[in-house]
């Protein structure tokens, strides 16, 4: 028996059947989230009544992390807050972490705007946005998607189909990869019925869905690398909302994705400057696989 890799070794392990209930409640979240029922009668009346505070993915969030989270995870499963990658201590490098990547999404964004533009532009909020829907917004990026998500995505699957994939396979590192790899695949075709909403036919829905597991794989490697799945769930939020402040011809998610890769490449670097400042896991900037 392969032992366990070191960000794991005091994971609390879930029977697979809790595993199960997960991915089925998952599932038929899913279909309520998508339901024409819970678009029009809860998520379109909550946005009004909060006057865009509420919106439809922050609402979805935070019912997911109430059944998924807390009682799935926590009462039935009885796993702790750091079994799913939610540990306290790892906050502020982690806030440290993602705001040096915003300041460099914004650097990058008003270097191109400007290069395109002649001048620096502010970027302008939508047309007829509600009086609270910027703030709502932002919290859907972390709340109702970045962080839920690689909670449950890599805090939740990866580490538990790890921890359950290590008893038969011969080593760790055959484990991990088979992990991360279902639970890539597994976050990508969650996003079918996203790429469907968006109007995208059949041949585009599968690039679409191939393109959101190799995302995927990439925050799984940003988890084990810095062993801190809130430095993965800050920058998926960043993706997700980049929160741009300048005018740029530039999608500032692929400014996002660069950084990300920055801090995947550099990591050793940067943990060694973050680490006389922060605790930051036990795998202090090694490659984790």
């Amino acid at each position: 028996m392969a032992q366990h890799h070191p960000l794991f070794r005091n994971t609390v392990v879930v029977r697979p059947w809790v595993i199960v209930l997960c991915l089925v409640t998952h599932a038929f979240l899913k279909w309520v989230f998508f339901s024409t029922y819970f678009q029009v009668e809860v998520a379109a009346v909550l946005f009004t009544t909060t006057k865009g505070l509420l919106t439809p993915v922050l609402v979805a969030g935070l019912i997911e992390w109430l059944i998924l989270v807390l009682v799935v995870m926590g009462l039935i499963g009885q796993l702790r807050a750091k079994d799913i990658g939610l540990d306290h201590k790892q906050a502020m490098p982690a806030l440290a972490i993602v705001g040096v990547l915003w300041i460099a999404v914004q650097a990058a964004a008003a270097a191109t705007g400007t290069m395109a533009n002649g001048q620096l532009n502010l970027a302008t909020e939508p047309l007829g946005q509600m009086p609270l829907e910027g703030i709502g917004v932002k919290l859907q990026a972390v709340l109702g998607s970045g962080l839920i998500e690689e909670v449950l995505y890599r805090g939740f699957l990866l580490t538990q189909g790890y921890l359950i994939l290590v008893r038969h396979l011969k080593t760790r590192q055959k484990a991990l990869s088979a992990a991360i790899v279902l639970s890539a695949i597994y976050f990508g075709i969650n996003h079918i019925p996203a790429g469907l909403r968006m109007g995208l036919g059949p041949t585009e829905v599968a690039v679409y869905v191939g393109h959101v597991t190799l995302v995927g794989m990439l925050f799984a490697t940003l988890f084990l690398r810095t062993a801190n799945l809130l430095i993965a769930g800050g920058a998926h939020a960043l993706l997700n909302e980049p929160f741009a402040l300048f005018s740029t011809p530039v999608d500032p998610a692929l400014f996002a994705l660069i950084g990300v890769s920055v801090v995947l490449l550099g990591w050793p670097t940067i943990s060694r400057y973050t680490g006389s400042m922060f605790q930051i896991g036990e795998l202090e900037g090694k490659p984790a696989f």
